[in-house]
């Protein structure tokens, strides 16, 4: 039987301002460990967040260059999960209401010039979490919480795409696209942009999607590739084989996590308001239906700031 790959992509784009996007701490790649930040980064009850005028900017500047209509209404959302690395124990994100939605961009997809139109489904802002440390050299782990609050956008994709190469060539002509507006620098290297992929595989001729599969935080582009080719040869054997798709939960070895531990299932512990967990449309109809980002509806606006000086608007 001849199957048929279907690809989204939800990619995260730290912003190149000059602080992050709730303070006024530095934006800065490699400083010493927890040396760029506040109690707004820390999550210190009573810290309130003031949103950097910058990044609303740059995510409507990527917004119009990706074909997008902007909203004209701006709000946050809480999105709940429970990380070391994340002292507020929520994200803040956008979720019913996003700066950017329903744009596309044209890729080029072979050294012909040819082109394929991949819809957008989104383009919200939101704020990184910190980064954990681990050594042999120490037991346990250490959290550095300078990146908390670094300004991200991310650019969720409409399951257009059909080959590993078609996704290449996307995330080929996102990353230019940041690189002539000059909103984020795009080292790889550093995290600046990463992707969440999100395979399904159908037989030729359906008219569903299969199931999705989600590959979080993948950092290089050739890495993007070859995760959606091991994981369409994985689900394309299970199915040949009579069996079903079941989405990877837990750890690497197999091992499932308790349900309590499982995003958007019974016993998850979410504050009223909280949003399903589904992600990029990688499954669902054929037809394309829009994808779907996980968050909490119930956020509050918030006062703007340009670097380091607050504006009230």
């Amino acid at each position: 039987m001849k199957y048929i790959t279907v690809i989204g992509l939800e990619v995260h784009a730290e912003l190149s301002t000059k602080t992050k996007i709730y303070c006024s701490c530095k934006n800065s790649f490699g400083s010493e460990v927890n040396s760029n930040c506040c109690p707004n980064c820390t999550g210190m009850p009573g810290s309130l967040p003031t949103l950097n005028e910058k990044v609303v900017e740059y995510a409507i500047r990527m917004g119009y260059a990706t074909n997008c209509t902007i909203n004209p209404v701006c709000k946050a959302d809480r999105k709940n999960y429970f990380y070391p690395d994340l002292p507020k124990a929520y994200q803040i994100s956008q979720f019913d209401i996003p700066l950017c939605e329903h744009g596309y961009i044209d890729a080029v997809v072979d050294e012909e010039g040819n082109t394929k139109r991949i819809g957008i489904t989104r383009i919200h802002i939101e704020e990184d979490a910190g980064k954990l440390i681990h050594s042999e050299s120490f037991s346990g782990s250490l959290v550095d919480l300078n990146r908390c609050g670094v300004p991200l956008i991310e650019i969720v994709s409409e399951p257009d795409m059909r080959s590993a190469h078609e996704a290449k060539a996307y995330l080929d002509s996102i990353r230019a696209i940041l690189q002539y507006l000059d909103i984020s620098d795009c080292k790889m290297q550093e995290g600046s942009i990463r992707c969440d992929v999100n395979v399904s595989v159908m037989p030729e001729g359906a008219a569903q999607f299969g199931t999705r599969c989600e590959m979080k935080n993948v950092n290089g582009f050739s890495a993007v590739e070859r995760a959606i080719e091991y994981e369409a040869r994985r689900q394309m054997e299970i199915l040949e084989a009579g069996g079903p798709i079941s989405p990877p939960l837990g750890r690497p070895g197999g091992e499932e996590l308790p349900a309590a531990l499982q995003g958007g299932r019974p016993g998850l512990p979410l504050l009223p308001g909280a949003g399903p967990g589904g992600h990029c449309g990688a499954g669902g109809a054929a037809g394309g239906a829009p994808g779907h980002h996980p968050g909490a509806a119930g956020g509050k606006a918030a006062a703007v700031h340009e670097g380091n000086r607050p504006a009230l608007l």
